[in-house]
């Protein structure tokens, strides 16, 4: 049998002792870091990964959405086909 003792450490520190533990291109500028933040959609000309990851979430989500909606529908719209075509057999 194999037995495997994880450990995990906590440290908390000041703000501006951050960078002794994570990379400053990890943080971002509020943090001492160098790393490029932007939540908002980009703006025209203006390209960040953060960016472009939360808009890709964005369309992903969307159009999961409304493939879950036309899935439903098409559900509703096949079981009604059945029951039709069952009702004519009798």
């Amino acid at each position: 049998m194999l037995t495997i003792h994880a450990s995990i450490q906590v440290i908390l520190v000041s703000a501006n002792k951050l960078t002794r533990y994570i990379e400053p291109c990890q943080l971002t500028d509020d943090f001492g870091g160098s790393l490029d933040y932007d939540h908002t959609y980009p703006k025209k000309g203006v390209t960040t990964v953060t960016g472009n990851m939360v808009l890709s979430f964005q369309v992903f989500e969307k159009f999961t959405k409304e493939s879950t909606s036309l899935l439903d529908e098409l559900t509703i719209i096949n079981d009604s086909e059945k029951s039709s075509s069952v009702d004519k057999d009798k």
